[in-house]
């Protein structure tokens, strides 16, 4: 499973998307379906980050989910550590929810 909160650093400049994917991470039940993605996007040209509505389910996932977002410049989020500096928190519940900047 992956750890929560999730630090999501967003690299202005450019639109941009991926999808977290989330397992168990102990066994195979992946192959049969046990998992879960979430979709993101960043618009360049609104400014909106857009984290997409949750698919998927499997055995002991977290409901509910706190994304901390750092807008990456030269003051934050440039290093392998945890931000300090955290432009917006989260709170994820599995339905779509977007973000202006």
């Amino acid at each position: 499973m992956t750890a929560d909160p999730i630090e999501l650093r967003v690299y202005t400049g450019d639109n941009g998307s991926f999808n977290l994917y989330i397992d168990e991470n102990t066994n195979y039940n992946y192959e049969h379906g046990g998992f879960s993605t979430i979709p993101f996007h960043w618009d360049e040209s609104t400014q909106t980050l857009t984290i997409g509505k949750r698919e998927g389910t499997f055995a002991g996932m977290l409901q509910d989910r706190t994304f901390n977002v750092v807008f990456v410049d030269s003051s934050r989020g440039t290093s392998g550590k945890v931000s300090k500096k955290i432009d917006k928190v989260i709170h994820y519940t599995g339905e779509e929810v977007r973000i202006k900047k």
